[in-house]
Formats: structure tokens, C-alpha cells, sequence
């Protein structure tokens, strides 16, 4: 294994540390925030976070992903990236603040009015972090990476608690996310010995590449966070709170997770851009990594919904059940998709992600849409699976193009982890239909540990009967294998 795709695995365990106890984090905050707060409450913070991250698209050019891919950027670059952060970040605040009553009148809720005023000091907080921690993904130095993320969202968990039990509404959330963001940019400072000074000598050489990207910030808006703005005006804020809930839910089976892997294979296939069958044996290994964990938790969220909603949530979010079901499976292959379009950002191709991410928009709008009217939050998740699933192929046809793959070599990669995964849902659903006389937490505790194990049995068979091939169920039997020896 040469030094990239080393430091790609040990930046992926440290990342993904990272998002398994991020995600934790959020889990244990989700499970005590529904039980304090309202649908309307997660309903209205989703809407302002919606418009927020809409005002974001005219400032978020993706200059560190830019830093990332220039491997000779100097400190001009990182100088000027950071000017523009802050000026971007500046027009924003007052552009949010002018636009928040017109915002209150659209949604006839003046709640949201203050929400967006307080919402926009988001902006110039994340303006002024310390643009030389993009060092950390780029010499991949991850446990550096680690700890600019963890710290500040253990200070932000409590603080947000506390603030749901002394409010007991929707500020609870808006001041845990200044909080939250407040603590990112102190920590940036003092884990990174690098001084930003203001400058405008690369704005032509940043923004040359970076277009491309905030076309891609625009389109992924358009795939992410305008659902829960059409669902607002179309329905209510509780029913946003409801979908920003599943969606929250099945993000943290794959996508959360993949985002580790995604921010260390990044830097990788940039180091290796130029050397065609090295990027393809890396995508191949990265994506197999990817794939034997984020399809069985797709499927397997999927198949045990209704008992989890029963578990964690109370009368205030019957329904959500079957929102997670397709949102769950959208989400697996969003996830799938995404690290794909990681190999086009770095071969310097960025318009291929920009033209397909916009097929699935011209797609999905108008699924969305008709979704919703005909049957509510479920026919909107249901329009998101769809249009993933689009994706997913178009990625794929693509990426054989692109790559040189055979589709045969190509499917290869998902053949043992999805007849596993769909082998586990069946298992899964059998046992479910016997309707045992037993608590609804130790069932889920059962079918989670269970499912998880029959998986793994089931992968392991699947690898000897498919050859033994190289890949990450080697690697897992050969670290088994190796402990027996040792003992």
C-alpha cells in the first residue's frame, strides 16, 4: 500500500472517529431536544437554516477545497482566500438581515423574522476562521482535524441543552449554532500558527476554479435544503420538522459517515490525479471501503424504521416512519454518489459533478413538488429516492468512461455488500412479522446486533464464494487471522 492511500486510511479512521462520535453527539441531542421541543420548534430552525444556507450559496465559493486541489498554492493564496471569506461573509450578514421581514410575510410567521436576524451572525462568525487549518486535510493530518471539530461541538451539546431546558423553544437551536461556530473559529486560531493578512493578489487564479464549485454549492442547495423551504410554504413548519428530523436520522446511517472518508480521499486523489491507474485503484479501494458499510446501514435503517421511531420518538412524530424508509435509501445512494464526484474536483474537473448534480435538480423539482401535493412529506421522500437513484446510474455510466471500467469491474464493487445487506433486510423482516411480546428497546437492541452480525457472516461467505478476491473483507480476515496467530 503506497503512502497515499495510507494516509487516506488513517486520515478515514481518524475522520470517521470523528463523525461516529459527532454523530453520537447528535443523536443523544436529537433524542433529548424532540422530547423538549416541538415539530414547530425543528420546523422553523430548518426553515432559517434553509435560508441561510441559501444566502451561503452567493459566499461560499470553496476556496479551501481549492487550496486543497492547488498542490503549489502559496501564502498569497491563503491570504486572499481568507479576504474573500470575510468580505462574502459581510455582504451576507447584511443581505439576510434586509431580506428576514419579507421572509416573516412569506411564511406568515413573524417568528422567523428574529430568527433570521440572530441567524445572520452566522456569517460574519465562520467569515473570520483561520484559513490555514485547510493544512490539516491537505498534508493529511487528520487527529489536527479531529480536534478543531470535536471540541467545539461538545461545548455546543451542552450549551444547547441547557438552553432547550431553561427556553423549552426554538432559540435553544439558533444559539447552540452560534455557539457551536463561535468555538470553531477560537479553536482555528489557536491550532494553527498561521496569521491571515488581508489580500487581493489570487482572486483571479481562486475564483478560476472555484466557479465551477459555487455552481455545485447552488445545485447541491437546490438537492438538499429546498425541500424543507417548498415543504414550509406548501404545508407547515411542523411537517418541515418532521422530514429535517428523518432526514437528519437516515443521514447519520451513511452520508455523515462517508463525509469522513470523502474529507480524507480528497486530498489522496489529488495527490494521484495525474496517474490514471493509480486514481483507478485507489476509487476502487475507497469506494469498496464505502460500499460494505453504508449499504447494509441504508437497508437496515430502512427495515427496522417503525420500531425506531417507537423508540425514540413520541405521539408528536407519528408518520415519520415511513419518511424514513425512502429517505434512508436516498440517502445511501447520495452517499454512494458523493464520493464520486471527489474524483472529478480532483483531476480538475469539476463541471462533470456541476452537469450531472443539475440533471438530478431538473429531476427532482418537479417530483418534489408533485410529491408533496399528492401525498405529503412521504411523497417528497419518495421523490428524493427517486431522483438518488438517477444519479447514482448516470454517476456510474460516467465514472466507466471516465475511469476505464468495465460496468462488470464496476459493480463488482457493490455485487457482495448489497446481496448481504438485502439478505440482513429480509432476515430482519421475518423476525419483525412474528410480533413477539417483548420490549420495543430490547427488539431494536436485538435486531441491530443481530442484523449487523448475519451481515458480516453473510459478506465473508459472499467474499470466499466470489474468489477471495482483494478488498476490505481481506483486510478484516486477514487482521482476524493475524490475532489468532499472535494468540
Amino acid at each position: 500500500m503506497n503512502h497515499v492511500a495510507k494516509g487516506i486510511m488513517k486520515g478515514s479512521i481518524w475522520l470517521l472517529s470523528l463523525r461516529m462520535l459527532m454523530r453520537g453527539l447528535g443523536v443523544i441531542s436529537t433524542l433529548i431536544l424532540v422530547r423538549l421541543l416541538t415539530p414547530e420548534d425543528f420546523g422553523l430552525n430548518a426553515i432559517a437554516m434553509s435560508i441561510f444556507s441559501l444566502i451561503d450559496l452567493f459566499s461560499r465559493f470553496g476556496f479551501d477545497t481549492v487550496l486543497i486541489q492547488k498542490q503549489d498554492s502559496d501564502m498569497d493564496d491563503y491570504n486572499t482566500a481568507w479576504t474573500l471569506n470575510i468580505f462574502l461573509g459581510l455582504f451576507s450578514f447584511v443581505f439576510i438581515i434586509i431580506l428576514s421581514p419579507y421572509a416573516a410575510i412569506f411564511y406568515n410567521n413573524k417568528n422567523i423574522k428574529y430568527i433570521l436576524v440572530a441567524t445572520a451572525f452566522l456569517f460574519l462568525i465562520n467569515s473570520f476562521s483561520n484559513i490555514g487549518v485547510v493544512d490539516f486535510r491537505k498534508n493529511l493530518t487528520f487527529h489536527k482535524e479531529f480536534i478543531l471539530q470535536i471540541i467545539p461541538k461538545i461545548i455546543s451539546f451542552f450549551c444547547t441543552i441547557a438552553l432547550a431546558i431553561t427556553f423549552k423553544n426554538y432559540w435553544a437551536l439558533i444559539i447552540g449554532s452560534l455557539v457551536w461556530k463561535f468555538s470553531i473559529v477560537v479553536v482555528s486560531y489557536i491550532m494553527s500558527s498561521f496569521r491571515p493578512r488581508i489580500s487581493f493578489s489570487k482572486i483571479n487564479d481562486l475564483f478560476n476554479f472555484s466557479k465551477w464549485l459555487f455552481f455545485n454549492n447552488v445545485i447541491q442547495f437546490l438537492n438538499t435544503k429546498s425541500p424543507e423551504l417548498v415543504i414550509g410554504k406548501m404545508i407547515n413548519p411542523s411537517a418541515v420538522g418532521l422530514f429535517s428530523i428523518s432526514t437528519e436520522i437516515s443521514n447519520m446511517a451513511s452520508s455523515e459517515l462517508v463525509s469522513s472518508v470523502n474529507r480524507a480521499s480528497y486530498p489522496g486523489y489529488s495527490i494521484v490525479a495525474k496517474d490514471p491507474e493509480q486514481l483507478k485503484e485507489l476509487y476502487r479501494g475507497v469506494m469498496g471501503s464505502i460500499a460494505i458499510w453504508v449499504l447494509p446501514a441504508g437497508i437496515g435503517l430502512a427495515s427496522v424504521s417503525k420500531i425506531f421511531v417507537s423508540c425514540f420518538f413520541g405521539d408528536k412524530w407519528v408518520g415519520m416512519e415511513h419518511v424514513i424508509v425512502y429517505l434512508a435509501l436516498a440517502s445511501m445512494l447520495f452517499a454512494l454518489n458523493s464520493n464520486s464526484g471527489y474524483v472529478f474536483l480532483a483531476t480538475g474537473k469539476p463541471k462533470i459533478t456541476t452537469f450531472i448534480s443539475l440533471a438530478r435538480v431538473l429531476l427532482f423539482i418537479p417530483l418534489f413538488i408533485v410529491g408533496v401535493k399528492y401525498n405529503g412529506v412521504v411523497g417528497a421522500a419518495q421523490a428524493a429516492l427517486f431522483s438518488s437513484l438517477f444519479v447514482f446510474i448516470t454517476y456510474s455510466f460516467v465514472l466507466c468512461k471516465y475511469l476505464s471500467y468495465s460496468f462488470v469491474d464496476f459493480f463488482n464493487i457493490f455485487i457482495k455488500p448489497l446481496l448481504g445487506s438485502l439478505l440482513m433486510a429480509f432476515l430482519l423482516r421475518w423476525f419483525i412479522s412474528f410480533e413477539l411480546n417483548i420490549s420495543e428497546y430490547f427488539l431494536l437492541s436485538v435486531l441491530v446486533i443481530g442484523g449487523a452480525g448475519f451481515y458480516l457472516i453473510m459478506e465473508i461467505c459472499l467474499w470466499v464464494i466470489f474468489g477471495s478476491n482483494d478488498g476490505p473483507e481481506k483486510k478484516v480476515v486477514d487482521y482476524f487471522l493475524s490475532k489468532i496467530r499472535i494468540s
